[in-house]
């Protein structure tokens, strides 16, 4: 079960970074914050958290879990669900 908290932080923590990553790689250096979208920041951090789950539960690898059925069913969730709250 620790290992499964440990496998959910860290993917959650690959998440954020990719999304960060992903983002200021295609902005210019002035207003750097200007058109962020929290609403597709999230999605990506829980997102990354559950698939890091599901991969640890299930003994497969991320990219398996990422690029099944289960990814693609996660994200589309999400992004619907904080789209409602938000």
């Amino acid at each position: 079960m620790e290992d499964l908290l440990v496998t959910v932080a860290w993917s959650a923590i690959a998440g954020a970074g990719y999304g960060l990553v992903g983002y200021f790689k295609n902005k210019k250096q002035e207003n750097l914050f200007e058109g962020f979208d929290i609403n597709t920041f999230i999605p990506t951090i829980v997102g990354s958290a559950v698939i890091g789950g599901g991969a640890a539960y299930s003994g497969v690898t991320y990219d398996v879990m990422s690029a099944s059925m289960f990814g693609v069913v996660v994200y589309q969730f999400l992004r619907k669900a904080v789209k409602a709250i938000f």
